[in-house]
């Protein structure tokens, strides 16, 4: 029965959902990738807007079957509960008629919880740009196996109708698949590159040079994965129509919770809140960018990282041999770190939250790192 029902849900969203697309027929951006995916649709939406695009970011992630409908249908919020849900079948046909000044843009999220997911989104509204993050091993315990998630991501360039933009690293992955739109390899772009890259406590400068003229710009995101998602950004935007303008909304990008954001908090600690989600690919980025900080102690705190049961014991491991190659203190939180080497290990963020202010001292710079469910936000709150 319940499935049931949420197969006739799923039909009734995607069919108001689809009167609005089909009247107003706007300009969609779509994006995928195991991580990096709400950072880069940020970026692409603030970087249309500053170059006067009227476009539409929905404030949370409305990336499934169930909230990719109510994304085209400007809702923010998905439902918390069977109330709200209740309602949102009530407001959506009368949300779907009477909708007015629809945006030229849409910059859209394609996740999937399950394999084949991506297709019914696609099949749903299908982006004229599609942008691929990185293709890794996050939800592997859903999919088995890297090769089923380059797959699944595979289904949005597949569905592109102009271009697909991706890094190099997964143009190699993906070479071969059916895509019938162009491909843009983003570090091959001739009219774009970035020089004089320089990391600092505030985030990075840069100069952007786009179609040979040079913009030095602060970015208030540092770490190498967040120039890879600008670059995306970037292309993603002019290739959309935003032309040169579109770098004047870099300075306006400012980082986001749990997500590369950082604070000075009590005792001078600077802390770099990355605690929305973790995978295997995002902690390394992350410690990468600690090492680089030059600020004070650098002190990692970990919380295991879920969806990746058949790698988990040999991520972990491999995960912490490089955090304590980089940083002068490690603490791991959750059963996957347990059994690491580390020079502490708190089964949660409860007991971790008794301990850490006698752990750091003034001056040191934390990484808070984890997949959500460890909750690493309220060890931030605390130091904060």
């Amino acid at each position: 029965m319940k499935t049931v029902l949420k197969k006739y849900l799923s039909s009734y969203l995607n069919y108001w959902a689809m009167s609005a697309y089909r009247r107003f027929k706007p300009y969609v951006i779509g994006i995928t990738g195991s991580s990096g995916k709400t950072t880069t649709k940020y970026f692409i939406s603030q970087l249309l807007k500053s170059a006067d695009k009227k476009t539409y970011l929905s404030a949370t992630n409305l990336n499934t079957r169930f909230g990719l409908p109510l994304a085209i249908l400007l809702i923010d919020n998905a439902p918390k509960n069977i109330i709200g849900w209740f309602a949102i079948v009530l407001l959506v046909p009368l949300k779907a008629i009477l909708l007015k000044n629809y945006p030229d843009y849409l910059v859209l999220e394609y996740a999937a919880d399950s394999p084949g997911d991506i297709k019914k989104l696609t099949e749903l509204v299908s982006p004229e740009i599609a942008v691929i993050t990185t293709l890794g091993v996050a939800h592997i315990e859903i999919f088995k196996n890297e090769q089923k998630i380059i797959d699944e991501k595979s289904e949005l360039a597949e569905a592109s109708k102009e271009y697909v933009i991706v890094p190099a690293k997964v143009y190699k992955k993906i070479k071969g698949k059916k895509i019938t739109a162009r491909v843009v390899i983003a570090e091959q772009v001739p009219f774009l590159r970035f020089e004089n890259i320089k990391q600092n406590t505030k985030g990075t400068d840069l100069t952007i040079v786009l179609n040979e003229k040079k913009y030095k710009k602060t970015f208030s995101f540092a770490g190498e994965h967040n120039i890879d998602n600008l670059r995306l950004s970037i292309l993603a935007a002019y290739y959309a129509g935003a032309g040169r303008k579109l770098v004047e909304g870099i300075e306006k990008l400012g980082p986001l919770p749990g997500r590369g954001r950082r604070i000075i908090g009590k005792k001078e600690i600077m802390i770099i809140d990355e605690s929305y989600n973790a995978n295997p690919e995002s902690m390394y980025a992350a410690l990468q960018n600690l090492n680089n900080i030059k600020y004070g102690r650098k002190v990692a705190i970990l919380g295991e990282m879920k969806e990746i049961s058949p790698i988990s014991s040999k991520a972990h491991l491999e995960i912490s041999t490089v955090a304590t190659k980089l940083a002068d203190v490690v603490i791991g939180v959750g059963a996957g770190f347990k059994e690491c080497k580390l020079d502490k290990w708190y089964p949660n963020v409860r007991e971790l939250k008794g301990e850490i202010e006698d752990i750091l001292i003034k001056g040191d710079v934390v990484l808070l790192k984890g997949s959500r469910s460890n909750k690493l936000e309220e060890a931030i709150e605390l130091i904060k």
